[in-house]
């Protein structure tokens, strides 16, 4: 992001003593417009691997993911280049974002597959099927977007509920929320301030109990 300014941030202060996982992806190509558009194509993601290694003054990525699946491009010819990053020893680990259960299953079988990053949260579950194979397979599932719904109707009045029995926000029961919901469930908030992590952090103690199903409740199409 930035494009590449988070890579060079985390470059420019972490060492090999740093106990850190790094992550980063590839796939994305911006036009004159300024717009981010897929871009699959095998040679355009080995040349990002290389840039990501030079920005994050690293050998390996531990965590290397496509961006997106290119309509223009195999799908599997994409995969098959973070197959051979994985073996050439630029990324310790392949991972997958906005795919379907398909498209995972048929990336499984080209190399390993450590994370699906898919948007996920309390008031969208459009790819819980994309989680339960996940959960099946032993997959870490990533969702990114998860506060995009806590103010929508339908949600924010029950986590406003839920959260004043806990003493708590509403945006951090949506995060203690998805944290019950799936031993697998790798949240990434946002955060833009050390108060704003603690917060974050914070919610992954709370415990929802007999709320759980309250929140489980949630209509998304409400």
């Amino acid at each position: 992001y930035g494009p590449g300014v988070s890579e060079r941030l985390l470059g420019e202060e972490l060492t090999d003593e740093d106990d850190a996982v790094v992550a980063s992806k590839a796939g994305l190509l911006r036009n004159r417009d300024g717009d981010w558009l897929p871009h699959g194509q095998p040679d355009y993601l080995h040349n990002q691997v290389l840039c990501s290694l030079d920005r994050l003054r690293t050998d390996t990525i531990d965590l290397y993911q496509l961006h997106t699946p290119d309509s223009e491009t195999d799908f599997e010819a994409s995969v098959q280049a973070f197959a051979e990053m994985k073996d050439a020893g630029q990324i310790e680990h392949v991972g997958l974002s906005n795919v379907s259960v398909s498209q995972l299953e048929t990336a499984m079988d080209i190399v390993d597959i450590a994370t699906v990053q898919n948007e996920y949260n309390i008031g969208n579950r459009d790819d819980e099927d994309v989680l339960q194979a996940c959960e099946e397979y032993g997959i870490g599932f990533i969702p990114w977007g998860p506060m995009y719904t806590v103010e929508e109707a339908g949600v924010a009045e029950t986590l406003e509920t839920v959260a004043d029995a806990h003493d708590a926000s509403s945006r951090q029961i949506a995060l203690a929320w998805l944290l019950e919901h799936s031993d697998v469930m790798l949240p990434i908030p946002g955060t833009s301030s050390v108060e704003h992590l603690e917060s974050n952090v914070a919610a992954s103690r709370i415990a929802l109990d007999e709320n759980l199903a309250i929140l489980n409740d949630i209509d998304p199409q409400d």
